[in-house]
């Protein structure tokens, strides 16, 4: 033991027989020689890429709070990564999924089209920039029948991209919600802002394509009949 994760010598400060002042002094002492100790080891790896869908969905999240707080400060942190997104989206279809240190990688999947129209549309709720609708509406366009099936399912995987022997499909929410239902909600909210009947249509196929998965798991598909209720 100790040898992986530092501890102090004494778990409970009440074994110290110290006052509240002389603790605090202790600790003081003792926090520079934590830091220098844990700089001589090797640091943990970094993740710090920066993903198309999570921006999206940070977007989306922040967006939405800052709208219903009022709050600047969490407005202006959706705003960022709303630039990010259309920094990287316009002009440059299918999007890439991924960027760190400049340089993108990474191929599209239905989780960034679908949190970048969710997040776009809710910056442009949340302040009317017409930017954030334009944008959402070309990937709407440009890129959302690309992952259409002739039943109206959405699969994970665009038409365009890498030839796999099975296109995965997965409706399913798991550690976030369904990317399916996100964009099915997105496309229902977008239709109706732009006056875009066929986006609704779009949105409603995406739905029936799971009526089967909705009816016999349906605690397992809220994002989903999110969607549907709002149909």
């Amino acid at each position: 033991g100790g040898r992986s994760v530092l501890r102090p010598a004494c778990p409970r400060a009440d074994r110290l027989a110290a006052s509240g002042d002389e603790l605090d002094r202790l600790l003081v002492e003792a926090r520079p020689l934590l830091s220098s100790a844990r700089d001589a080891r090797p640091r943990p790896a970094l993740d710090d890429k920066r993903l198309t869908g999570w921006n999206g969905m940070a977007a989306w999240a922040l967006a939405h709070f800052g709208a219903v707080t009022s709050d600047p400060h969490t407005l202006a942190a959706a705003q960022r990564a709303g630039r990010f997104l259309l920094e990287r989206v316009q002009g440059a279809l299918p999007v890439q999924r991924s960027w760190q240190d400049g340089v993108a990688s990474g191929v599209e999947t239905l989780e960034d089209v679908a949190w970048a129209i969710a997040g776009l549309l809710a910056l442009f709720e949340a302040d009317a920039e017409p930017a954030w609708l334009a944008t959402a509406l070309g990937l709407a366009d440009q890129r959302v029948p690309r992952y259409l099936s002739a039943d109206g399912a959405a699969f994970d995987t665009p038409d365009d991209g890498e030839r796999l022997v099975v296109r995965p499909r997965n409706a399913a929410d798991g550690a976030t919600p369904s990317s399916a239902g996100i964009l099915a909600a997105a496309l229902i909210r977008l239709a109706a802002i732009a006056g875009r009947p066929d986006l609704r249509a779009r949105a409603e196929r995406i739905v029936a394509a799971e009526r089967g998965s909705l009816a016999r798991y349906p605690e397992g598909h809220a994002a989903l009949l999110e969607a549907a209720a709002s149909l």
